[in-house]
């Protein structure tokens, strides 16, 4: 399961929601947790991984060409997975939900 947080404007709440509040509806679940921030203004250093809970944050600088490089489909792998993603606001989210939108449909 992928689950994305995400709006275009930034200071919204998005990485609470996905850092804090859904892997911990997740934790009790037999699944490893994800979760990617992606975020071309991202500043924030995560070293809160667990044997539950995985981080890793994702800076991309050129949005068209970088969204490929994070191999956003390998994230879609199977029901031993969560996969939240972290959308940076502005443009991260909208070339995020793009990319998702034609691979996806």
């Amino acid at each position: 399961m992928t689950i994305v947080v995400a709006n275009t404007k930034g200071g919204v709440g998005k990485t609470i929601i996905s850092h804090h509040i859904l892997p911990a509806l997740f934790v009790e679940d037999d699944v490893e947790i994800n979760v990617f921030e992606i975020d071309d203004n991202n500043r924030s250093v995560i070293n809160d991984n667990s044997k539950k809970v995985n981080y890793k944050s994702i800076k991309i600088n050129e949005m068209e060409d970088d969204v490929d490089k994070v191999k956003m489909d390998d994230l879609f792998n199977g029901d031993k997975f969560v996969n939240i993603i972290d959308c940076g606001g502005g443009n991260d989210t909208i070339a995020i939900l793009n990319h998702l939108a034609k691979k996806h449909g």
